[in-house]
């Protein structure tokens, strides 16, 4: 049992007796052997050499339908159940799309508030480049939200289909897919010029 500080009013030192003799023992848990100490667990996962790359994915924001862009999937060598994604700035192969949710992958605000701002939504067709994925995608149908005269969405109107630059791998994304922060300086260009804006 613990010890039970002395107090000079007799009623708060019966206060911290009562307190000491219902508050149970701490016992200590049985430690996982593969984890018993601190140090260990940080050599373990944070140790480069301990992750293999396993493919490269486009991450798609679930409630907001945003693309955020490519990242690499790595998988531990010895708790195939740990997982890890990094973001990549330069393009590459690209063999998936995986939606994830949640505020920590997007800064987002109120979507009503959004909705009242947002005047107009026309559709467009362009030709799509997202360099960062290093794919793109022809004569591609979209649906563009003008909020005070800017763009500021860019909508896939369909499942669509892009491919990479040396045509030796492709994926799809789908229908409603913010793809705006991926395009490519060039293919906003494009897209300002097909608004008239």
């Amino acid at each position: 049992m613990s010890e039970v500080p002395k107090f000079a009013n007799p009623l708060e030192e019966l206060l911290a007796e009562t307190l000491c003799k219902l508050t149970p023992p701490k016992t200590r848990k049985a430690a996982d052997p593969k984890f018993n100490n601190r140090h260990h667990l940080h050599e373990e996962f944070a140790n480069p050499e301990r992750w293999t790359r396993t493919r490269g994915l486009a991450l798609i924001h679930l409630e907001s339908n945003t693309l955020l862009g490519n990242f690499s999937e790595y998988r531990h060598i010895r708790f195939q159940d740990a997982r890890k994604l990094v973001r990549e700035d330069t393009p590459m192969l690209v063999e998936g799309s995986e939606f994830v949710s949640g505020p920590q992958w997007i800064e987002w605000s109120d979507p009503k508030i959004e909705w009242e701002r947002w005047q107009e939504v026309r559709q467009v067709v362009i030709d799509l480049h997202l360099p960062e994925l290093g794919v793109r995608a022809l004569a591609v149908i979209v649906d563009v939200t003008l909020t005070h005269g800017g763009v500021s969405r860019v909508e896939l109107a369909d499942l669509t289909h892009f491919h990479s630059d040396d045509r030796r791998s492709a994926f799809f994304l789908p229908k409603h897919v913010d793809v705006l922060e991926g395009m490519s300086f060039d293919c906003k260009l494009t897209l300002r010029a097909e608004l008239g804006i």
